[in-house]
C-alpha cells in the first residue's frame, strides 16, 4: 500500500516490502535535500569568510600604507627640521662671523687713526722753525729774543725747558775788516741792555 501522508507510520504488522522501498526512497530523498542545503550553506559561509578575510586583508595593508605614508612624512618633516635648524646654526655662525670681523676692522681703523695722529704730531713737532742766521747787527741783537729749538719742543711736548743763560757778544770788529763809520746819530740805534753792562765792565 502506498502511503501518502507523511505523518502516517504503518505498524510493523501493516509494513510491507513496497512500503519499505518508499519510506527508504523517501529518506533518501531527504537526504539528499538536507546535503545540498548543507552544501550550498557551507558555500555561502566559506564565500562569506572569504570575503571577510580580503576584507581584513585589504584594512591591514590600507592600515599599513597609512602608517608608512604617515612615517614617510613624519621622517621628512624631521629631516626638514633638522635641515632649517642647521642653516639657523649656519646663518648664525655666519653673522657671529661677520660681527667679529666687523669689529676687527674698526679696532684696525682706530688702531690706523691714533697712528695717524701722533705722526702728524710728531711731523708739527719737528716743524718747528729753527733761528736763521744772522744777517746784520740789528739780528744779531734780536737773536737774543727768540726762543731755541729746543725750548720750542719743550713748550709742545708739555716739559719745562732747561734755562740756558744767553752769551754776551762783543762788539769788536773782525781782523781786515774797515772800522765803522761813524754816524751822525739819526739812524743809531740805542743801547741794550748788554752794552750798558759790557761798558760798565769796561770802566772797571
Amino acid at each position: 500500500m502506498f502511503v501518502k501522508n507523511r505523518a502516517y507510520r504503518p505498524e510493523s504488522s501493516e509494513v510491507n516490502a513496497e512500503d519499505l522501498l518508499i519510506l527508504e526512497e523517501r529518506s533518501a530523498r531527504r537526504r539528499a535535500a538536507r546535503k545540498r542545503h548543507y552544501d550550498k550553506n557551507a558555500v555561502i559561509i566559506r564565500e562569506k569568510k572569504r570575503q571577510q578575510m580580503a576584507e581584513k586583508r585589504a584594512a591591514i595593508k590600507a592600515k599599513r600604507r597609512r602608517t608608512d605614508v604617515t612615517h614617510m612624512a613624519e621622517a621628512a618633516a624631521k629631516q626638514e627640521r633638522a635641515q632649517a635648524a642647521e642653516a639657523a646654526a649656519e646663518l648664525e655662525r655666519a653673522e657671529a662671523a661677520a660681527s667679529r670681523t666687523l669689529a676687527l676692522m674698526l679696532e684696525l681703523k682706530e688702531l690706523k687713526t691714533q697712528r695717524r695722529l701722533r705722526l702728524e704730531s710728531l711731523r708739527q713737532i719737528s716743524r718747528v722753525p729753527s733761528p736763521l742766521p744772522p744777517s746784520s747787527e740789528e739780528d744779531e741783537s734780536d737773536m737774543d729774543d727768540v726762543v731755541p729749538a729746543a725750548e720750542a719742543t719743550d713748550l709742545v711736548t708739555g716739559s719745562l725747558p732747561v734755562h740756558r743763560p744767553k752769551r754776551m757778544r762783543l762788539e769788536t770788529p773782525p781782523s781786515g775788516s774797515p772800522p765803522p763809520e761813524e754816524s751822525d746819530g739819526s739812524n743809531e740805534k740805542l743801547p741794550s741792555f748788554y752794552d750798558k753792562l759790557w761798558a760798565s765792565m769796561k770802566h772797571r
